[in-house]
């Protein structure tokens, strides 16, 4: 009987055992106007959210804002669009410098996400850097200039999809402009449990021992 190379069996163990559960993209929907705690602004319908910094916590994820954020509604935007503010017919969030963390601590993935600029600015970028939950940091910095301008349809966001931002403890977003978000996918980092990485050896280990029984 001919027994797998022993680099396959690892790669198919750990594709099976790693924890690979997702979640639905963050897209903010029912909170432009909602009574969310401590907020500073709030119009039924049109938009609410936090001016000089809050903490709002959306489908187990907490974004802590320095400075402005604000959740606007399709009620607003869609009478203003003549000024360039971006419209998508749903509720997204807007600001200039936040921090996304997972609200039970655990270790997450950025994996794409919708963005536009609010008015039209002619030179407007993120920069999103990542701390990785082993230590370190990962920047990127993506280009927004002149996104949605002055348009009237529903295309004035466009979506990114950033590599190199897994495993984080927190990931930071922070503008030269007001910027919006939407669609934001994020999810647990694939990884193996304490218990799985023992079964894990293990299973190699055994392998290996009939590999050398054999020769």
């Amino acid at each position: 009987m001919r027994i797998p190379p022993l680099k396959a069996i690892a790669a198919a163990l750990f594709t099976c055992c790693a924890a690979t559960a997702g979640a639905a993209p963050i897209t903010f929907d029912g909170l432009a106007g909602s009574d969310m705690a401590n907020q500073d602004f709030q119009y039924t319908g049109a938009f609410s959210g936090f001016n000089g910094g809050g903490v709002a916590t959306v489908q187990d994820y907490t974004f802590t804002a320095a400075d402005t954020m604000y959740f606007i509604g399709p009620g607003y935007t869609g009478h203003y669009q003549d000024a360039g503010n971006p419209y998508n017919g749903t509720d997204y969030l807007m600001g200039t410098a936040f921090t996304l963390r997972s609200a039970s601590s655990a270790p997450f993935s950025l994996n794409g996400l919708d963005l536009g600029v609010w008015s039209d600015f002619s030179s407007a970028s993120l920069t999103l850097t990542g701390t990785y939950a082993g230590g370190g940091t990962f920047s990127s910095t993506l280009d927004l200039s002149s996104m949605n301008s002055l348009t009237f349809d529903d295309g004035d966001f466009t979506h990114f999809a950033p590599s190199q931002f897994s495993n984080l403890a927190s990931l930071q977003f922070s503008s030269n402009a007001m910027f919006t978000l939407d669609n934001l996918d994020v999810g647990p980092s694939a990884v193996p449990e304490p218990a799985t990485l023992a079964l894990m050896g293990l299973g190699l280990a055994g392998i290996a021992a009939a590999r050398r029984r054999r020769k």
